[in-house]
């Protein structure tokens, strides 16, 4: 079962996803914050990481290089979940084929789709396979 971790200070991300996926496709954790994120990866490393970004003015980019660099994360897929005008600032801080971005509000949907290409783009990858 894969590791997925949420980083958001509520707790409705959490039960939402913990109802789509948690029970059969992913071991769901969360953090309140990206301390906590660093910390639990000491022990667990998840494969995919969905960050809910806050409206705040400097759209987390603290946060995130601080999640970049911490070496038992960078090889975790990245989801991000934030509006429109942090996606843009945030792009041009990350060229990362790692980090994927849904704008804010979201359908379940499209959390699925982007989780469906991790799977896919991995599964090409383990088996050499072009996607």
């Amino acid at each position: 079962m894969e590791k997925l971790l949420i980083i958001d200070d509520g707790y409705e991300l959490f039960n939402s996803l913990q109802l789509s996926f948690g029970y059969d496709e992913y071991k769901i954790s969360q953090a309140k914050n990206e301390q906590q994120a660093i910390k639990l990866a000491e022990t667990e490393v998840p494969k995919i990481i969905i960050m809910n970004l806050t409206a705040t003015g400097d759209y987390g980019l603290d946060k995130l290089k601080k999640l970049k660099e911490t070496a038992q994360l960078k090889k975790s897929n990245l989801i991000l979940l934030s509006t429109q005008a942090q996606q843009k600032e945030i792009s041009k801080e990350v060229n990362d084929d790692a980090t994927y971005f849904i704008p804010q509000p979201f359908s379940p949907n499209d959390l699925t789709t982007v989780l469906t290409g991790i799977r896919t783009k991995e599964f090409a990858k383990n088996s050499k396979i072009s996607v």
